[in-house]
């Protein structure tokens, strides 16, 4: 069995990951969805307020039916209030349903929804609690449903493609985070022990088998396990084994996917399996930082907005990682990630962006 560290600092990942993810956010609230903060659905807790939102609108739309059709019924004495209160309760039940299909949550594509087997498909994993961020397919309510579709018919799709490219460059850091965060675990164990005495095993294992935190970001379906087992636990010419040590280690599928592979075709370990994407996610943002202020112009756009001040979030890649040199793309192998066009754009922007308004019109 052969190791093969990931040479990025999980840390170092994070702060890059953050980073984008929050320019993303700024991005996607100052254009398509913009004057929609009031219906975005982001925990347990606006779900909770769409919620009072639909029952509320239930019983407004009653209280107008029965204004119409059965005011008279509020004017004739004790019977005529008891049949309209019991009317009341009947209607306003019965407007629950068509409330809720008209306010009710709703997740909405940013781009085309006839595309297939995009970005919602390759989720950014986070292991961490509160990490909320905007995803491809953020979730609405009420008013802001209707808000949000005209933003993205009458927007400049530019900037939807542009949020695409950024989700999809923390997509790569996100998966490449995953790995380092297990090479720093796997190495830790390793060291301990040595590598002779530790055997290694690696399997997919349903998710609801794993305890993952309630609020990550977003949700995986599966994930890889690696199990590292001391495996010197005779001691000396005792008979009965002593205590061996076990850890576990769990990366989500989709950055464990080539791993798992070379892992059982191969027999190595490879944990640097995505740290050739550091430089495409580094393309990435930087082709976004010099395309955005071009198409960010006056009138429409405020230059003292966020967008333009916090353009330095996406140098976030100024400083290399933990000695990476040499061309970090392996020779034998094409990015690992799902949009390798891109690969060898350059920084040709208008290309990149013409590129991702293709892949986003309708299939045939």
């Amino acid at each position: 069995m052969k190791i093969k560290y990931s040479e990025y600092q999980s840390e170092e990942m994070t702060n890059v990951l953050d980073n984008i993810l929050d320019y993303r956010d700024e991005l996607c609230v100052n254009t398509m969805l913009k004057g929609c903060q009031n219906g975005y659905i982001a925990d347990a807790g606006d779900r909770r307020k769409g919620q009072l939102f639909i029952k509320g609108a239930a019983v407004i739309a009653t209280l107008i039916i029965a204004r119409v059709w059965f005011g008279w019924l509020f004017s004739s004495g004790i019977i005529g209030i008891t049949i309209g209160a019991i009317l009341f309760v009947l209607i306003s039940k019965s407007m629950a349903d068509p409330m809720n299909r008209l306010f009710g949550p709703e997740k909405i594509r940013l781009g085309n929804p006839a595309i297939q087997n995009h970005l919602n498909q390759y989720r950014v994993w986070d292991d961490r609690k509160g990490q909320l961020h905007i995803t491809d397919e953020p979730e609405f309510y009420g008013l802001s449903k209707f808000k949000v579709r005209k933003n993205l018919a009458e927007g400049d799709m530019s900037f939807i493609v542009l949020a695409d490219a950024l989700l999809g460059a923390a997509n790569r850091i996100s998966c490449l985070r995953s790995l380092a965060i297990a090479s720093e675990e796997i190495k830790a164990f390793v060291d301990r022990y040595g590598e002779e005495n530790v055997e290694i095993d690696m399997k997919l294992t349903p998710i609801n088998s794993i305890q993952e935190p309630e609020d990550k970001t977003y949700s995986v379906s599966n994930m890889y396990t690696i199990t590292l087992r001391e495996k010197s636990g005779m001691g000396g010419d005792t008979i009965v084994p002593t205590e061996y040590e076990e850890k576990t280690v769990h990366i989500p599928v989709e950055s464990g996917e080539g791993v798992y592979t070379k892992w059982r075709e191969h027999g190595i370990l490879d944990l640097a399996y995505f740290d050739r994407e550091y430089a495409n996610a580094k393309k990435t943002c930087e082709t976004c930082k010099e395309e955005i202020p071009k198409r960010w112009l006056e009138p429409l756009f405020s230059q003292d907005s966020n967008v333009i001040r916090d353009l330095d979030k996406l140098s976030v890649f100024a400083e290399p990682s933990k000695g990476i040199s040499g061309d970090p793309m392996e020779k034998e192998e094409e990015s690992v990630f799902r949009f390798p066009e891109f690969a060898g754009n350059g920084n040709d922007g208008a290309k990149m962006i013409e590129e991702l308004k293709n892949r986003m019109k309708p299939e045939e």
